[in-house]
C-alpha cells in the first residue's frame, strides 16, 4: 500500500534541494495567502507576530532537538520557510501524530510539519500541500508468529 506524505502547507524535496525549496516556498506562500476567515490571513498573522508557529512530532523523521541543536527534515523546511519570510521559527513538539492536527485546529500553530499522510478524514479539517514523498508501507513480523 502506498500513502502520500505531506506537510500541512509546507513540503519537502529530496532531489535538487534549492529548486525543490523554491517550489516549496512558493506553494506554501500561496497556501497561506489563500486562507479566508474572519481573522486576518495566516500569512498576515505570521508577519504581524514576527514568528511562524509550527507543530511537529518528536521523531528522527521529523524533528529532533539534539545537543547540537534542532534538526530533522521537517525542521529544516520549516526553518527555511521562516527565514524566507523573515520571521522567527517557534517549534512545538508532540509525541505522536495523533496530537499534531488537534494542536493546529485549536489555533496553537500556524502550520504542521510532521510527515503527515494526506488521508481524506484529515482533509476535512486542514489543507495539505502537494505530496513530497511516496512511502511503501510494509508489515514486518517474525516468521512463525502469525
Amino acid at each position: 500500500m502506498r500513502q502520500l506524505l505531506g506537510v500541512v502547507l509546507v513540503l519537502q524535496g529530496k532531489s535538487e534541494p534549492e529548486k525543490s525549496l523554491r517550489l516549496i516556498l512558493y506553494i506554501s506562500l500561496a497556501a497561506l495567502l489563500g486562507t479566508c476567515s474572519a481573522q486576518p490571513p495566516i500569512l498576515d498573522q505570521v508577519l504581524d507576530l514576527g514568528e511562524l508557529r509550527v507543530v511537529t512530532r518528536d521523531s528522527p523523521t521529523a524533528y529532533v532537538d539534539s545537543p547540537d541543536g534542532p534538526s530533522g527534515p521537517e525542521y529544516d523546511l520549516a526553518k527555511a520557510f521562516a527565514d524566507h519570510l523573515g520571521v522567527d521559527l517557534v517549534i512545538e513538539t508532540v509525541q505522536s501524530v495523533s496530537e499534531v492536527l488537534p494542536r493546529l485546529i485549536e489555533g496553537n500553530a500556524h502550520m504542521a510539519a510532521a510527515g503527515l499522510s494526506t488521508m481524506p478524514s484529515r482533509r476535512e479539517y486542514v489543507s495539505f500541500g502537494h505530496p513530497y514523498d511516496m512511502v511503501d508501507m510494509h508489515l514486518v513480523y517474525k516468521l512463525g508468529t502469525g
